[in-house]
């Protein structure tokens, strides 16, 4: 009876041991899920990015994810969207199902403040033929998109088109409404450049002047907050002038619209990748990156959504004329400024505060 006892406790604790995955068995391991009920090991066998959905991560797929795969072995597991605050959340709480994200610049300076992030490790990522600007301690910049003056061409004699921010702002010369994106961010800088601040002397910003300036105008602004408003604004000769999008407008004028604009004295921002803090496959995630940067796959991307590559030798796998349509061609990006996100960083709030009471004046 005893040698039975002994015999059925065995049994009983093999079947445990079996129902609760074996214990430290060497086959056990951990999952994540593509949000589909599809799962992969634990492991640098697989990476998981974060986008923004859309067409442009559809744009990302055929240009980088499935050429990745192909030339890695490494799976990769989409999920959409970025959300910076779910991002926190995984990070706080040591469960980081995310290796790479799809971060705008703006954003990625308070991340870094909070510790969100992992250095990139150069090691594996290549700097070569980025632009300096790209490579940053937290991120590598994917993209430069561009807040640019954008107009109607039936508006305007040939000839007659305006030119800058200047031009913006002269009511005699240019009268009518015009449209500026409803945030601080970028509308400061618009406004000093009007009133003559050079580009390379715009930061630290004179908020002061900046607001003084806005003053001039306010009665006849029209104030869009999304990036199909300003398109649609020109388009209905609603406006005479908006700051816009590079990329919304150059995809309307492609769509046969009447419109243009100038990368005089626009303003650059990036979308960067990163690798959150405590991220299960981090050397996969540096892989992924250096991948995504080299020319071939950056061109792939930029000829379906006309941003400007960051790597300096994918205008090499572009159409000469389409390349010079975009933001980071070379004479391009002399007339352009860098939107200082560290600085943003630091003051947005105390001036967000001001710009709201303003609008309300």
């Amino acid at each position: 009876m005893r040698k039975y006892l002994l015999m059925l406790g065995v049994a009983l604790l093999t079947l445990l041991l079996v129902a609760c995955g074996g214990g430290d068995n060497d086959g056990a391991q951990d999952s994540a899920s593509d949000g589909n009920g599809a799962t992969s090991t634990n492991g640098d066998d697989y990476v998981v990015v974060v986008s923004w959905g859309g067409d442009y991560q559809a744009a990302q797929q055929e240009a980088m994810f499935k050429p990745f795969e192909e030339a890695t072995g490494i799976r990769l597991i989409e999920d959409h969207p970025v959300d910076i605050g779910k991002l926190k959340s995984m990070v706080e709480s040591g469960n980081v199902e995310w290796d790479v994200v799809d971060a705008l610049g703006a954003d990625i300076p308070l991340m870094v403040s909070q510790g969100l992030l992992e250095p990139i490790d150069y090691d594996i990522v290549s700097k070569e033929d980025m632009l300096d600007s790209a490579v940053k301690e937290y991120a590598v910049d994917i993209d430069y998109y561009s807040t640019v003056l954008s107009y109607n061409e039936t508006e305007f004699n040939d000839g007659e088109e305006p030119q800058d921010w200047t031009d913006f702002f002269d009511l005699e010369k240019y009268p009518g409404n015009r449209s500026l994106y409803k945030t601080p961010k970028t509308t400061l800088e618009i406004a000093l450049m009007a009133d003559g601040v050079a580009k390379e002397d715009l930061y630290p910003l004179d908020v002061d002047r900046a607001f003084a300036k806005l003053d001039e105008i306010k009665s006849e602004i029209v104030w869009w907050e999304e990036g199909a408003q300003p398109v649609q604004l020109l388009s209905d000769n609603q406006v005479v002038m908006a700051s816009a999008w590079n990329g919304r407008i150059a995809t309307a004028i492609d769509s046969g619209q009447t419109l243009n604009y100038t990368y005089q004295d626009g303003i650059l921002d990036a979308e960067s990748w990163i690798v959150p803090k405590g991220a299960k496959n981090i050397k996969a995630a540096m892989e992924f990156i250096n991948f995504a940067s080299k020319a071939e796959p950056q061109a792939g991307l930029i000829e379906k959504v006309q941003y400007g590559p960051t790597n300096e030798k994918a205008f090499e796998y572009l159409d000469d004329e389409f390349a010079k349509t975009l933001p980071t061609y070379e004479e391009n990006l002399e007339l352009q400024v860098m939107l200082d996100a560290d600085w943003w960083n630091d003051h947005f709030d105390e001036i967000n505060d001001r710009f709201q009471a303003w609008l309300l004046k």
